[in-house]
């Protein structure tokens, strides 16, 4: 939590917002998400800065890697 609030600024927490925190906690880039995810880089960056949904089974995908509950991610 506290490394969204430095994020972020904010204790509430959009799903683009979670899925950025997340990758950092992991010490992933979006590229090592990517090739582990089988997302590409382009919609992980729309996902991280709200342009793009982040959808149900995407967000169970990227929670499994990111060791964190899909809920937050949608």
């Amino acid at each position: 939590k506290q490394l969204m609030i430095e994020l972020t600024g904010s204790a509430e927490i959009r799903p683009s917002e979670a899925l950025k925190a997340y990758r950092y906690r992991e010490d992933l880039t979006q590229v090592q998400l990517a090739k582990k995810s089988g997302i590409s880089q382009a919609n992980i960056s729309a996902m991280e800065s709200g342009r793009r949904p982040i959808g149900l089974n995407t967000a169970k995908k990227l929670a499994k890697i990111l060791n964190c509950d899909y809920r937050r991610l949608v």
